[in-house]
């Protein structure tokens, strides 16, 4: 399968632009050939590329604790209006709360012995990159068989025309990043958030 990186000319060799590009190149064995095709960058699409991958993922991968995802947000939604109609009744909630924990805790159990290949969180940058995109409403629902699957866009920096395009895609996924995030994180505002991205990014070169 064709692995897609970006990388930066410096003296004879090819290094990567950013630690996702680093990432995705990480299978490569040393002392194997590959065969590999050029496509120039132009320096807008370089620093957006630094920008995305360089600031904005490595600053979820940095901040993002897992709280273990295995249980759906309407599990959790529903688990949540029982306490406070409980407690809207005027009942003590917190055996009931207990209880809940204990289910809640126990369902995750049962749902990761079902998954093999399970692991608690996805930090490698391309998995923060997908989720990114997903939560963005950037893919397309495929009916199959077995129900809907989510097929995610590629995303070219350098075959976006215009910098409006860019900036387009760059405010839903900050978007996605600063609910799920960075809003439950110590960041102040998303300026401060966006500003600390963009630190990152110069810092990726």
């Amino acid at each position: 399968m064709p692995i897609s990186a970006v990388v930066r000319k410096v003296g004879d060799g090819l290094v990567p632009e950013t630690e996702a590009d680093k990432e995705a190149l990480a299978p490569f064995k040393q002392g194997k050939a590959f065969r590999v095709e050029v496509i120039q960058m132009s320096d807008r699409a370089a620093a957006n590329h630094r920008l995305y991958f360089g600031g904005l993922v490595r600053l979820v991968a940095d901040y993002w604790v897992s709280d273990d995802g295995l249980i759906s947000k309407y599990d959790k939604k529903v688990m949540s209006g029982l306490i406070d109609w409980v407690s809207a009744q005027g009942k003590n909630t917190e055996a009931l709360q207990e209880l809940i924990n204990l289910y809640l805790q126990d369902r995750s159990e049962v749902i990761k012995a079902a998954l093999p290949e399970y692991e608690k969180a996805a930090t490698d940058l391309n998995s923060i990159h997908q989720w990114l995109k997903e939560e963005a409403g950037l893919y397309d629902a495929v009916l199959t068989p077995t129900g809907v699957r989510k097929e995610v866009h590629s995303i070219s920096f350098n075959a976006m025309p215009k910098e409006e395009d860019f900036l387009l895609f760059y405010k839903k996924v900050f978007a996605v990043a600063w609910r799920y995030v960075f809003s439950r994180a110590n960041f102040k505002s998303q300026e401060e958030a966006e500003s600390l991205a963009m630190r990152m990014a110069d810092m990726s070169r």
